[in-house]
Formats: structure tokens, C-alpha cells, sequence
């Protein structure tokens, strides 16, 4: 077992990291100011990630300056890469990504994954073809990331028959996909899923805490506090599948708020016998 000090230098160097994604350029005092960890942390941590190809420092031209000025980190763009796949009821997705967030590949299967015999088949299809796309970059992912609906368990990498994919009950995906590429794989609630990337790549860079919806044919959202992940005692803490309202239930949330129901009501409200999600009559609907 790691000792005490060890786990607060993970820790850290774990700040440093997520810091440094979210705000590239800042300087060892900076970090050390923004993180109210001491200069000597920061320098020895970043000495090691700079070692271990994961920090690079930025020339600048000081040409005319007096002194030595604060030199500018940042995590180098060829310090990693992951794969992550989307699992979703009518579809899987998947993307190649560098640590700034940039998509270097990107597909999408529509094919119904209601059947965990399905789900299991694109999922291990769609991670193949990211892979062969990786190498043809001259690129090795480190892991591979999956965001699917909810309630799951992140640390056994299992879905619990999320609403709608009874079939799902007990899909141990995390682990599928490790035994077959033989790489690290994490499960995340895809509504958490989206809020990391708010935090790390979107509009929530500089928010510390909010939450964000998550609309597909079910509704979640992902909270974000201090600049983590909320997930509740159990980890359900964004899951909507039943609310209720001054003290009455009103049944599963989905059935009130999904992007199916919003697009049945508002197809019915237009007098259109059929909507999708991008349409023009719905934009010019709420435009107007």
C-alpha cells in the first residue's frame, strides 16, 4: 500500500495535470499560486512530468526583458491518447483523442444496441476500427474510455439495466473491452462523460461548478463541484429516471423531459407528421 505522502504527491501531480489542460501557458509559480501548493512541489513535480514527456516548457523571446521571466508549461500534445466510444441505444461512436481534446478520428455505427449480444459486437467492432485508424497516425492509445447510460458502477466497469435496455442488466463492458485489446478501460456515465468535457475542453473551463443536461432518448445531466464530478453517495447523483414534484410522484422523468418525448410533443404541436432532432421546422419553431 502506497504511503501517505505518495498518495498526496498523486494527488498533486493529478491537479497539475487537469490544471494545466484547462489552462496551458501558466508558469511554475502560477501553478503554485493557483494550486496554493509550494514552489518546491511544483518544481519537483513538473521536473518529473517534463521527464516523463507529459510537460514541455515554451520558449519564449526575451529578447529586451530584464531578468529571467516565468517560463509557460504545458502537457504536450504526443503525452497520450485515448480512444473513447460512446454506447448508446440506437448507436456507438467512437473518437481518437489527443490531451487538448482535438478529435483526431471519429466514427459513428447506427446500429441498435438493445440486445446486449449487439452492444457487445459494436462496441468491440468500433474500438477495432479507432485502433487500425490510431496506428495509421503512428499512434499507440493508452486506453480507452466508455461512456454509456446510466446507473453504472465506474469501479467494476458494469452497466445496471439502464432504462429502456433491460438486456443490458449486469454488462460487464469495462472488462469486454480490456480482455480483448488488452488496454486499461474505464466506464463513466455518459452524462458525466459530457460534463468532463465541458470542464476540460467547453464552456466550463472556467466555471468551477455547474451542471450539465444530457438529452438523448432519456435525460440525465452531469454535476460538476469544485471542478469535479459529483456522483452522490451511490453514484446515481444525475440520474433522473423517476422525480418527483411537491411531494407526488409523477413517474420516470424520461416519460416528461426525454428528446423523444420533447420531439413527439412539439411534432404533434406543428401539425407534422414526423420530426428529428436537427430539423429545420423545429429551429425556426424556436425562433420564432
Amino acid at each position: 500500500m502506497s504511503s501517505r505522502p505518495e498518495d498526496l504527491r498523486i494527488r498533486n501531480t493529478s491537479k497539475i495535470v487537469k490544471t494545466l489542460i484547462i489552462n496551458p501557458n501558466l508558469s511554475r509559480v502560477e501553478l503554485a499560486r493557483k494550486l496554493n501548493l509550494t514552489k518546491t512541489t511544483i518544481s519537483s513535480i513538473i521536473n518529473k512530468l517534463i521527464s516523463l514527456g507529459i510537460v514541455e516548457e515554451i520558449e519564449k523571446d526575451n529578447s529586451g526583458s530584464i531578468g529571467k521571466s516565468p517560463v509557460p508549461l504545458r502537457i504536450k500534445s504526443d503525452a497520450a491518447s485515448v480512444i473513447g466510444i460512446g454506447l448508446e441505444r440506437k448507436d456507438t461512436s467512437g473518437v481518437l483523442l489527443n490531451p487538448d481534446g482535438k478529435v483526431l478520428e471519429s466514427i459513428i455505427i447506427h446500429e441498435s444496441n438493445r440486445k446486449k449480444e449487439d452492444a457487445t459486437k459494436n462496441l468491440l467492432k468500433v474500438i477495432e476500427i479507432m485502433l487500425s485508424k490510431a496506428h495509421e497516425h503512428g499512434i499507440e492509445p493508452n486506453a480507452i474510455g466508455i461512456g454509456a447510460p446510466g446507473p453504472i458502477d465506474e469501479k467494476a466497469g458494469v452497466i445496471y439495466s439502464p432504462s429502456g435496455l433491460p438486456d443490458w442488466e449486469n454488462f460487464n463492458v469495462a472488462q469486454i473491452a480490456q480482455d480483448a485489446f488488452n488496454r486499461k478501460t474505464y466506464l463513466i456515465n455518459d452524462a458525466d462523460g459530457g460534463a468532463l468535457a465541458e470542464r476540460f475542453f467547453g464552456n466550463g473551463k472556467e466555471l468551477s461548478s455547474f451542471v450539465d443536461i444530457f438529452f438523448d432518448e432519456g435525460i440525465g445531466c452531469g454535476i460538476v463541484l469544485d471542478g469535479e464530478i459529483y456522483r452522490g453517495a451511490f453514484g446515481y447523483s444525475g440520474e433522473f429516471d423517476y422525480l418527483a414534484f411537491l411531494g407526488k410522484s409523477i413517474g420516470k422523468g424520461e416519460d416528461y423531459f426525454s428528446l423523444e418525448k420533447v420531439l413527439s410533443e412539439l411534432h404533434i404541436f406543428l401539425g407534422k407528421n414526423q420530426l428529428q432532432f436537427g430539423s429545420s421546422d423545429i429551429k425556426e419553431y424556436l425562433e420564432n
